[in-house]
């Protein structure tokens, strides 16, 4: 560009020197550079006719009609750019509020996205919770019904035992009171006997009453020992009774007698005292096996009851497990209830702002789609068709403030695109197609 500007400033240059009578203008710059678009310039000179003063007149009244022409349509576009400005400002508007709405949509859709997500997790978190303290729950009532019917056993156990003691003791007393009087009689036995046995022996010649006393010992001393079974008893109570049948009898034969009933009756004394020493025996092992089955009853019921407090215990800490859990489980379905309800609102919210978001977006688009045919219609139709012979747009009464209606308005972009469809089945020029 800058060269063809040289070559045509020689030209010019050149045409001057030739009105003026000069042959050829050499240029003062002292530039190579000029030098050679002068020496270039004198080469087209040389090739190409130098017009006349006539022609170079005509051009340019030619120019200045062209610019004149140019500055006129350009005036009588001014109308059809500033709607065609105001349109492209427009657009720029939805377009840049459309951004900001889909940048506040799209984090209002990642908010939905991720407390969605997080009350999911925190609702499978809270029903998993719940199974688990449910089966805690569970597996704690069932230990409790053990405990209780361990209880319940140990209960029943320590009563059966308590009485099977108490049945023991009241035999054992039974069984002593048995053997005090059978003890207590064996005792006076066997010391009626040893006195009777002292008087038969110090007295040479018992008197009557001493007879008498000796008579009635060995009478009870008979009678008891018949009642137990003693087989001696029968010999001395014989040789009493021929005795006590004969008081008045000599030295020598009351010697005889009363030696002989002596015998008998250490021997029914000697009897006496086994039965004592096996009574006593008896007694003695009744006395072992009871305090035996007291002492073996006492530390079975102290062991049981050690066992019941444990379990009673135990019992105790269940209970209060199965309570914390169950104030747990409700804390849990309350908070489980809260984030299902929570998710369920934000669901409808959030699909209501998406149906929003939808409906937003397809009249946003309808209102660019209508923006750029509106705009394609005044730049391809209006435009070509505005000249400095045709009728300003604001002289045929069109407003700016209505191409923003128009473009708002379905109906009436649809209008105006079937006027401009009518406008385009005219034929078009060859020049138009391009």
């Amino acid at each position: 560009v800058a060269i063809l500007a040289q070559v045509h400033f020689s030209k010019e240059i050149a045409y001057s020197a030739e009105r003026r009578g000069a042959t050829r203008m050499v240029p003062r710059t002292g530039s190579v550079f000029l030098a050679l678009l002068s020496t270039a310039a004198s080469d087209l000179t040389v090739k190409q006719p130098r017009p006349s003063m006539d022609e170079y007149k005509a051009q340019k009244a030619a120019e200045a009609e062209e610019a004149k022409q140019a500055e006129a349509d350009k005036a009588k576009m001014a109308g059809v750019n500033k709607v065609i400005e105001m349109i492209d400002d427009l657009t720029s508007k939805v377009l840049t509020e459309g951004e900001k709405e889909a940048f506040a949509y799209n984090k209002y859709a990642c908010f939905c996205k991720d407390t969605t997500t997080d009350k999911n997790r925190a609702i499978q978190r809270g029903t998993d919770m719940k199974a688990q303290i449910l089966a805690e729950i569970t597996s704690l009532n069932e230990h409790r019904d053990d405990l209780d019917e361990e209880i319940q056993a140990l209960t029943t156990n320590l009563q059966e035992t308590e009485e099977e003691l108490a049945t023991a003791t009241k035999e054992r007393h039974a069984t002593l009171a048995v053997y005090e009087k059978n003890s207590a009689d064996l005792t006076s036995a066997i010391n009626a006997i040893d006195g009777a046995i002292d008087v038969m022996k110090s007295s040479k010649n018992p008197s009557f009453v001493q007879i008498q006393g000796i008579s009635k010992t060995l009478q009870t001393a008979t009678l008891m020992a018949d009642a137990l079974g003693i087989k001696s008893a029968t010999e001395a109570s014989t040789k009493v009774a021929m005795f006590l049948q004969q008081p008045n009898v000599e030295m020598e034969d009351y010697k005889f007698h009363s030696d002989s009933v002596i015998d008998s009756l250490e021997h029914l004394k000697r009897d006496f005292r086994n039965e004592k020493a096996d009574l006593d025996s008896v007694e003695t092992t009744s006395v072992k096996e009871y305090d035996a089955l007291k002492q073996t009853k006492l530390d079975h019921i102290k062991n049981k009851e050690n066992d019941m407090a444990a379990a009673k215990l135990e019992q105790d800490r269940t209970t209060s497990e199965i309570s914390s859990n169950t104030m747990g489980m409700s804390t849990v379905n309350a908070q489980l209830l809260d984030d299902q309800k929570y998710l369920a609102e934000l669901a409808e919210m959030c699909e209501e702002k998406a149906k929003t978001w939808d409906q937003r977006t397809k009249v946003r688009a309808d209102e660019l789609s209508a923006l750029t045919a509106a705009t394609a219609i005044i730049k391809d139709r209006v435009k070509e068709k505005t000249s400095s012979g045709t009728v300003r747009f604001a002289q045929q009464g069109v407003r700016v403030n209505l191409v923003n209606k128009i473009v708002q308005i379905p109906e009436a972009m649809e209008a105006f695109e079937d006027k401009a469809e009518a406008a385009e089945s005219t034929p078009a020029s060859f020049l138009q197609k391009r």
